[in-house]
């Protein structure tokens, strides 16, 4: 078993502003990593894909826009969002408060 806390990972800048968490990955688990994304207001991943890996984003707090392909939604806590491998998304934080974002990614990839 594997315990750690959340505040004690490093948190990584990303292009488009805000920073990424990567709590597990593949030197821990084998079909799947877990990160937390952590953006300010104005601020999110700039669109890119995954091409061989699946991709949920949880949203913990906050408010957002998630575009996955051409399809645009606004995102709220407790939203659950599905990413098909080699599919372009983003998301950016439109709110007035930080946004907090988990990602599960299949198989690991970093």
């Amino acid at each position: 078993m594997s315990i750690i806390n959340v505040d004690g990972i490093e948190a990584k800048s990303v292009e488009g502003g805000g920073k990424i968490k990567r709590l597990f990955g593949s030197e821990s688990a084998k079909n799947m990593s877990l990160c937390v994304g952590i953006f300010q207001p104005g601020e999110g991943l700039v669109l890119h894909d995954h091409p061989n890996e699946e991709e949920f984003y949880y949203i913990l707090c906050g408010r957002g826009t998630v575009t996955v392909g051409k399809q645009e939604k606004d995102v709220r806590p407790g939203d659950v969002l599905y990413v098909p491998a080699g599919m372009n998304h983003k998301i950016v934080n439109t709110g007035d408060e930080e946004l907090r974002s988990v990602f599960i990614l299949s198989p690991p990839t970093w």
